[in-house]
């Protein structure tokens, strides 16, 4: 039962990055992607990956939080509003912000818009990663719980588990898989400087011409 709900959470979790991967392969898209420059073509696939990869983090921490709510509000504990209030809730904000970035991220991500406007697609790329370096923290705790529900099967004994791999002095793999949600936003904002470097330099002689 606990593998049928793995395979399905990465199922759901894979949707959305095969479905974009899938527009951009196509022959108008692949198209003006042999048309970018070598230094433009860089940017660009930085920016990408760092959008797949929010938006799935996004999708995969609201799926696992689903799951969350459903198992605090069927094991009628005592502290279940407590956790909704102080679990939930600021999960769900982050989820929404973070998935909200991605989503507006894979959309200037998508070559025909990033041709031609190519200057904005950098600024949004900039604003959204460094705005996500600092919400993004906030979907640790869904993910970690997913992983403690998952794989760890610590079952919350005396508060112990995750929690303890969080904040403990200890390094566990877990660990590192947690904080590598971090890559998404910072590729995002990598890709968006090196698109607006390279959109600069492109118009720099264009600016000295008219002059």
């Amino acid at each position: 039962m606990r593998l049928l709900l793995i395979l399905f959470i990465c199922l759901l979790t894979a949707i959305l990055p095969i479905f974009h991967i899938r527009k951009i392969l196509r022959e108008n898209e692949r198209r003006h992607i042999n048309e970018m420059g070598q230094k433009q073509k860089r940017a660009y696939y930085f920016s990408l990956i760092g959008s797949i990869i929010m938006s799935s983090i996004a999708l995969l921490s609201l799926v696992i939080l689903v799951l969350q709510v459903i198992q605090i509000v069927t094991s009628n504990s005592q502290g279940a509003g407590y956790a909704l209030a102080f679990l939930v809730m600021p999960s769900l904000f982050g989820i929404v912000i973070v998935g909200g970035s991605g989503f507006v991220s894979l959309i200037y991500s998508i070559p025909t818009v990033f041709m031609k406007k190519q200057r904005i697609s950098s600024i949004w790329f900039i604003l959204l990663g460094t705005i996500n370096l600092f919400f993004i923290p906030l979907l640790v705790f869904p993910l970690a719980f997913g992983i403690d529900f998952l794989f760890l099967n610590t079952d919350g004994e005396d508060g112990i588990g995750i929690t303890d791999l969080l904040f403990g002095d200890e390094f566990h793999p877990v660990i590192l898989f947690i904080y590598t949600i971090f890559i998404g936003p910072l590729l995002l904002l990598i890709g968006g400087i090196l698109s607006f470097l390279n959109d600069r330099k492109q118009n720099q002689p264009a600016c000295k011409h008219n002059v």
